[in-house]
């Protein structure tokens, strides 16, 4: 559920913004796959994009063909039938830097889909990769939720 108004309107009840989904968990294998692209990503420093999708209440997993650089990651399609119409869940990489979204994500993640960043994956570091997920309403971001990933 989503307001339509940050106002009252007289003769509707108050709503509060409620999101819930009816699919199962992404499987940790797939969880796996995307920690290891992004890893071999993170050694050439750059960034990398994922598409999580659902067929046949599955999921699956595509990394779109893309224009990977240091400090962003783009599709290459993004028309009828490519994994960015389809996606659910859209993740990208910030290789070294914090699993936190930027002003430039920001701008780009701005459909309806949960959004994902992946952020301290130096291989040098003690410190655990992280990802951060949101979830975007064209536009309008609920953050907060944050994996820590032990293995």
């Amino acid at each position: 559920m989503i307001p339509v108004s940050e106002c009252a309107i007289r003769g509707l009840a108050l709503v509060e913004p409620k999101l819930s989904f009816q699919f199962d968990r992404v499987p940790e294998s797939i969880i796996q796959q995307i920690l290891d692209a992004a890893r071999e990503a993170a050694r050439q420093e750059l960034e990398i994009l994922f598409h999580l999708s659902l067929a046949d209440g599955k999921w699956r997993l595509n990394v779109p063909p893309q224009i990977q650089r240091y400090a962003s990651v783009e599709p290459m399609e993004k028309g009828t039938g490519s994994s960015y119409e389809q996606v659910i869940i859209e993740i990208h990489s910030h290789h070294r830097m914090p699993a936190e979204f930027s002003p430039d994500d920001d701008r780009d993640e701005a459909g309806f889909r949960i959004y994902g960043v992946i952020g301290n994956l130096n291989p040098r570091s003690t410190h655990w990769p992280k990802i951060n997920f949101c979830v975007g309403v064209y536009g309008d971001w609920r953050r907060g939720a944050q994996l820590l990933h032990h293995a």
